[in-house]
């Protein structure tokens, strides 16, 4: 016993020294499609959810896979609940396999196939409110989908295993193939003689004897259709390690190969430290009663199936596996727990699990090993590999791509900066707490946000998640001197994107650093909002450099560009200049407009319909505006603008954003 345990140490610490050798991650293997072939995804037609008319309660599938003859014989009974007065039918999806018979509450039933749907007919029209159970009987060699991740179920000799994710149930189990109606499942799996299954939830029975074996797994808590999976194989090696957090105590499995099994102790260790930090930051791990699982399949990369992540072990996770192991970890919060509604909404699974890389490499190596990881992994990543033309993180152009992970994941990122660590993850925790179990959509995040945060922050969603591309900055700065003590810098920051396809001017505070030749640093936040905006800072020792958002908080491109002689005028000697002050405003704006003679002017600010809000008239001197219209009512917070006019002309119009 004690060489064996020795020889263990020793390929562990072997497996240890061999993977530490640099290797790259390949973080395409993330994106569940390609942003450039995905046909699968893109020609999906997506389900009318008004069909709908029901709740999906509970799932039962009873199921022989006959894996030399690579078919299935199975009984799949769906339990759901009207949701209508005129439900006279049950509409699911089901594909390819043969139907013998269905039966409706114990009945025979008729039903027809209109491409991907299975269309039960109902004796009688089905109450709101009331149950109704259907049975499918059915047998057939299932066909799986196109993309990357194949779609449906895979026999295979040595491994037979299910991938779902976008479209995959309705290959092999009749069901309402889309995120948003969960329900509890249960299965019992028939397999060959010397196969191990697992699936969702926990193990309840299980028979090993005999020409076919038995298991019986069962998930007590609402699972989405795509999550649904089972993996069966005569090779596997069960590793088992535990996660003990407060009073709980959970088992943690590694299903692997057995030629694998060493180097996969290795590759997955810091799991139990994971489920820790998930569980102090985002909440207790939500399938503490159940357990947690690596599958080792041939998926095209890697997939959180609740209570289990699919692993292709064999593809290129780089030297160190730890961030796509908290990537796919953090899916049993960002997408099991809590679904995206539609497939519109996937950001708030994938965007969430790319931020949970570079959260968990903040507690293993500490805030710089985080900020570099967004850094270079996340934001540098999304820029190098932006798709053009450009497209929202909502209902996006493709369900998986760079725009939904490494976007969405920096949109997280800045949202952290925005609002302060404490409300950030109070809000995480909130809006868990507030759809667990469920699905949720970006309007419901974005609320409990600001519900949280007690903040109006229509400004940040509305330009980060449903408008298209990221800020392009060209900054330049001078100092002026004004006394041996007084020192002034002169910042000017122009967005040089384009805005075709819906790309914005964007409206960000940004972090600058000042380092002065006494060895302070001034550390000042300005509000850019314009295509070109000056900014003034004061300093009382000599500026030595400025730091344009020197931690890295903004998805951003940004040059430093020295400004020429005849753009370093004084701003006391502009011809004409609009100051908006601040900008976003909260309860009050100062606005300014300077001449170079004296002259009245008319400062007339409207909404975005055009629409005049207020007008006022100043000369040569600072307006405060407290943000209220012509009738003395405080104005929404939304896009205004602000337009200067002389007698003549006219001037200048700016954009204003107000809380």
């Amino acid at each position: 016993m004690k060489r064996i345990i020795v020889v263990l140490m020793f390929l562990t610490m072997f497996y240890a020294f061999l993977y530490a050798i640099e290797q790259p991650q390949d973080r395409t293997l993330l994106h569940k499609m390609d942003q450039v072939s995905h046909p699968y995804v893109v020609s999906q037609t997506m389900y009318e959810d008004s069909l709908h008319l029901f709740d999906a309660k509970k799932y039962f599938l009873n199921m022989w896979v006959d894996i030399p003859n690579d078919s299935v014989w199975a009984s799949f009974k769906g339990v759901v609940e009207s949701k209508s007065d005129t439900l006279n039918a049950l509409e699911v999806h089901f594909v390819g396999l043969t139907i013998d018979s269905i039966l409706l509450r114990g009945n025979s039933t008729t039903f027809a196939r209109p491409d991907s749907h299975l269309v039960i007919d109902l004796p009688s029209t089905i109450p709101s409110g009331d149950t109704v159970s259907y049975t499918v009987f059915y047998h057939g060699i299932p066909t799986v989908g196109g993309g990357i991740f194949g779609g449906g179920l895979h026999i295979n000799d040595t491994i037979t295993y299910v991938d779902d994710e976008p479209f995959g149930a309705k290959r092999w189990i009749p069901i309402y193939d889309e995120p948003s109606d969960k329900a509890y499942y249960e299965c019992v799996m028939h397999t060959p003689s010397g196969y191990k299954v697992i699936s969702n939830g926990v193990l309840i029975d299980s028979t090993t004897s005999g020409a076919w074996w038995m298991y019986h797994w069962k998930e007590n808590h609402n699972i989405a259709n795509y999550l649904i999976v089972f993996a069966a194989s005569n090779q596997f090696a069960t590793l088992k390690d535990t996660f003990n957090y407060a009073s709980y105590t959970m088992p943690i499995y590694h299903w692997v190969s057995r030629e694998d099994s060493a180097s996969m102790l290795v590759r997955f260790q810091r799991t139990p430290d994971m489920l820790g930090w998930f569980s102090d930051t985002y909440g207790l791990y939500p399938f503490i009663d159940e357990k947690y699982s690596h599958v080792s399949a041939p998926i095209g990369g890697a997939m959180e199936d609740q209570t289990n992540t699919f692993f292709n072990t064999d593809a290129n996770w780089g030297s160190d596996w730890d961030w796509v192991v908290a990537h796919e970890l953090s899916h049993q919060w960002w997408g099991d727990m809590v679904t995206c509604g539609t497939w519109k909404d996937i950001w708030l699974n994938e965007g969430f699990a790319t931020f949970s890389e570079a959260h968990y490499y903040w507690h293993r190596d500490g805030p710089q090993a985080y900020h570099n990881y967004m850094l270079n992994n996340v934001m540098n990543y999304y820029i190098n590999h932006e798709p053009y033309p450009p497209y929202p993180i909502y209902d996006p152009n493709v369900t998986f791509s760079t725009v939904t992970y490494e976007k969405a994941g920096s949109v997280l990122h800045m949202l952290r900066h925005l609002i302060g660590d404490s409300l950030f993850f109070e809000s995480l925790r909130e809006y868990g707490t507030t759809y667990a179990g469920g699905s949720a959509v970006t309007t419901e995040f974005t609320s409990k946000v600001e519900e949280v945060t007690g903040m109006n922050l229509f400004w940040f969603f509305d330009e980060w998640l449903y408008k298209a591309g990221h800020p392009k900055y060209e900054y330049g700065w001078w100092t002026d001197t004004l006394a041996t003590d007084s020192f002034r810098v002169n910042l000017q920051v122009s967005q040089v994107q384009s805005h075709n396809y819906n790309v914005p001017t964007f409206v960000m505070p940004i972090d600058i650093y000042v380092p002065q030749i006494n060895n302070d640093t001034l550390k000042t936040v300005i509000n850019d909002s314009l295509d070109y905006q000056e900014f003034r800072l004061y300093t009382n020792a000599a500026p030595i450099d400025l730091k344009f958002d020197p931690n890295d908080w903004l998805l951003k491109e940004a040059t430093e560009v020295t400004p020429s002689v005849s753009e370093r005028v004084p701003y006391n000697n502009k011809n004409k200049r609009l100051s908006i002050f601040p900008n976003p405003a909260v309860s009050s704006v100062s606005i300014s407009f300077l001449f170079s003679e004296d002259k009245r002017y008319e400062i007339v600010i409207f909404d975005i319909s055009g629409r005049v809000i207020k007008r006022l008239k100043g000369i040569d001197k600072t307006i405060v505006w407290n943000l209220r219209d012509e009738t003395g009512r405080r104005i929404n917070a939304g896009i205004y603008f602000i337009q200067c006019r002389d007698d003549k002309e006219t001037l200048i119009t700016s954009k204003m954003v107000v809380f």
